[in-house]
């Protein structure tokens, strides 16, 4: 249920990026030329860098629950520093928005924490 959770919310951060990367108004400061800009938020959608579609293959063969964990903390980690990052680029307003995701990313490293501690008093 946690990762399902943990699933929607990255779902709907996708959905968030997305958005801006259409909003981008012209006459909006950024902090770069438009057209980096524009690249570095596209790269965070075509490249492997961060979100590589076989990061699974990190795992162990057979991963027990903390392996998982670990895995995916490791992940909210990596989210937050890209973000940190994507924000220096971003116009006030986008990287407002990014502040929430980052908080966001932070809660969902805390659950994972908080569930894999519950995980080890067993």
């Amino acid at each position: 249920a946690l990762f399902l959770m943990l699933a929607n919310e990255e779902t709907l951060h996708e959905r968030i990026f997305v958005q801006m990367l259409a909003d981008v108004d012209r006459s909006e400061t950024i902090r770069t030329d438009p057209g980096e800009y524009v690249a570095y938020l596209l790269e965070y959608f075509t490249s492997d860098v961060l979100f590589a579609t076989n990061r699974a293959e990190e795992l162990p063969p057979r991963p027990a629950p903390g392996d998982a964990l670990d895995f995916g903390m490791r992940r909210e980690l990596d989210s937050i520093t890209y973000y940190a990052q994507a924000k220096n680029v971003m116009s006030d307003r986008q990287a407002a928005v990014v502040d929430k995701i980052i908080e966001e990313e932070r809660g969902h490293f805390l659950k994972l924490a908080e569930f894999k501690r519950s995980l080890q008093k067993r």
